[in-house]
């Protein structure tokens, strides 16, 4: 039994091709979800009519629909597609948003529609406030409607409300640029990123900085590029002048709501409720296992990480993912009935990700 180094063999070429039939078999095949959608007024009363559009990014159309006479409409999805957004709109109402994941075979979230304000003509919005407004504020909507290319929320602030990061007040007062940052209410610690992340303060260059203001700190970059944009509700910013809430860490403030059904942690960013966690591509690093004599895969053989005793099977084709593992050096132990044991030490890491051919010797 040994481990097969690369080189031009007829047995070797048997098992790139078993181990490429492995990738395939590895593969989740897509399962058909029902998501039935409920829309309701404030008083409970079902909505027909509705516009439904599920959506996958900032906006990116996976499938539409209108609502019944019962206020529902049921749409057939594929479970790859989990962490959608549905969006709801009817003229008279403000839009509605829903994340979800399809974590069943069918999946029923409800959506209340709120009717819009409709403001009064003795109430005047004076020429300040409504530019205030226009640099300080962003909705789901504008950042939907956009034609500039939006990957994070640091693009968000900086391609469409830069004076979020500087404020319309930089220039007559010093430092007057951001320095916190809210989601959801909460004031989020700012990690020191600084020295960590050369591609944030690369983009920091990009940025037009007032004379007086100091840069941007790649600190709050770093945390605004964890939100998605697809995952904003609305953003209010308040700059060094604003002292309208009165609490620590307020004023030079981004305040970020997030849309119902997503999360926000420092180590996640923004989330849908209820998502598993990204596997990093390098952690799903593929093992074949295979007879020594005849070059025959070996199904149902038994891959143990020897530090915890978690283990995983190969299947028909031989393969396994050793997602399993930890980040870093495990030993592990492949045990087949009939076969030698074999035990070695492997490491999971962005730089060792080829697949290993592991060839085994039967007992005799």
């Amino acid at each position: 039994m040994r481990a097969c180094p690369s080189r031009g063999t007829k047995r070797l070429a048997i098992n790139v091709v078993l181990l490429a039939a492995g990738f395939a078999a590895l593969g989740k095949a897509q399962t058909p979800r029902v998501l039935i959608v409920r829309v309701t007024d404030t008083a409970a009363a079902a909505m027909a009519s509705v516009d439904l559009a599920v959506m996958r990014g900032v906006n990116t159309v996976v499938a539409r629909g209108t609502t019944d006479a019962a206020g529902r409409h049921a749409f057939t999805l594929s479970d790859e597609a989990g962490g959608l957004e549905v969006v709801a709109r009817k003229i008279g109402f403000q839009r509605g948003d829903r994340f979800f994941t399809l974590t069943r075979d069918t999946t029923v979230i409800s959506i209340v529609l709120r009717r819009t304000v409709q403001a009064l003509d003795a109430v005047r919005v004076s020429a300040e406030q409504d530019l205030r407004r226009k640099s300080y504020f962003l909705d789901a909507d504008a950042i939907a409607n956009s034609d500039r290319p939006l990957f994070d929320g640091m693009d968000v602030f900086t391609k469409l409300r830069p004076d979020m990061l500087y404020s319309r007040s930089a220039g007559a007062f010093e430092h007057c640029e951001i320095e916190e940052v809210w989601v959801n209410g909460r004031r989020l610690p700012i990690s020191p990123y600084d020295s960590l992340d050369p591609m944030i303060e690369s983009r920091r260059k990009t940025l037009h900085k007032p004379p007086k203001s100091k840069p941007v700190s790649l600190a709050v970059l770093k945390t605004l590029s964890l939100v998605k944009p697809e995952h904003i509700a609305e953003i209010n910013y308040r700059d060094c002048m604003d002292k309208s809430i009165g609490k620590m860490g307020d004023r030079n403030a981004a305040f970020i709501t997030l849309k119902p059904g997503v999360a926000f942690d420092l180590s996640r960013g923004t989330y849908v409720v209820g998502q598993k966690p990204p596997v990093a591509s390098f952690r799903n690093r593929l093992l074949g296992l295979y007879d020594d004599a005849n070059g025959e895969p070996l199904d149902s053989a038994v891959v143990l990480n020897m530090a915890n005793g978690d283990r995983v099977q190969t299947t028909s084709t031989g393969t396994v993912s050793l997602a399993f593992l930890p980040e870093g050096k495990s030993m592990i132990k492949i045990s087949k009935a009939g076969y030698r044991d074999f035990s070695f030490e492997i490491s999971i890491s962005p730089t060792d990700t080829i697949p290993l051919t592991i060839l085994l010797t039967r007992i005799k």
